[in-house]
């Protein structure tokens, strides 16, 4: 069977007979350190604890390989392996060229990179994915979904599966794609249910910033069409938290 993975620059090799272990690219782990043991920031370096702890757990899982990447303290220049799955970076991505990765979305991530991962990254790129996925499963989750979210208290009384994602819309300030804005089908969500709160994000790679809490379609309206007389490059997304 063809291994459909794909590493951030070219297809990782594949043993004979099986597919490839998945491959991990941790900044600056520290070889040294007993796996699972506690983290200590002073001897194990600025990768930092969550990311010295899913390296660990991926590699004991069996189906990851950990490969050697480190920031060259001379140049801040991150050295690479070839081929890997997934890179966990040290704070703000510091040192790695994210140019050579064919990551073309801007700003950069803070500090990890799978291959494509901008279509759940990305506010409008998710809601995008998540609306294809729903057509091409005819409204069933995909079997690929634990059954922990797609049942039981996940759910709650919700008959439709797709009720765990909340209702989204994506709208554009580019003055060629005004007109398409999903302003009615919004508005008629929103008086479904007044008294709920919205979250409006930017989708531009924002890091947090820009992001607003919105009761009311008056309110919400509003920080829409602020967003749509500033002609900003970017989308916003809106979902109810």
């Amino acid at each position: 069977m063809e291994d459909d993975r794909q590493p951030a620059n070219r297809r990782a090799e594949r043993r004979p007979g099986q597919p490839s272990p998945w491959q991990i690219a941790a900044v600056n782990y520290n070889e040294t350190r007993v796996p699972g043991s506690a983290y200590c920031e002073a001897t194990d370096g600025k990768l930092g604890s969550v990311y010295t702890a899913l390296t660990e757990t991926l590699v004991m899982r069996g189906d990851w390989n950990r490969l050697f990447a480190e920031r060259d303290r001379a140049t801040d220049v991150v050295q690479l392996p070839d081929t890997f799955n997934l890179l966990l970076g040290t704070a703000q991505g510091k040192g790695i060229a994210w140019n050579r990765l064919g990551y073309g979305v801007w700003p950069p991530p803070l500090a990890n990179y799978v291959h494509g991962f901008e279509s759940l990254t990305r506010k409008g790129r998710l809601v995008r994915t998540l609306a294809a996925a729903c057509e091409a499963y005819a409204g069933r989750l995909p079997p690929e979904m634990p059954r922990e979210l797609a049942s039981g208290a996940a759910l709650g009384s919700a008959t439709d599966p797709w009720d765990i994602c909340p209702v989204s819309f994506v709208f554009s300030a580019a003055p060629s794609r005004l007109a398409a804005n999903p302003y009615e089908q919004l508005r008629d969500a929103v008086a479904r249910d007044p008294s709920a709160m919205w979250i409006l994000k930017p989708t531009d790679g924002c890091k947090g910033e820009g992001i607003v809490i919105r009761r009311g379609w008056k309110e919400i309206a509003a920080e829409l069409f602020e967003h749509a007389a500033s002609g900003a490059n970017g989308e916003r997304s809106s979902a109810p938290p």
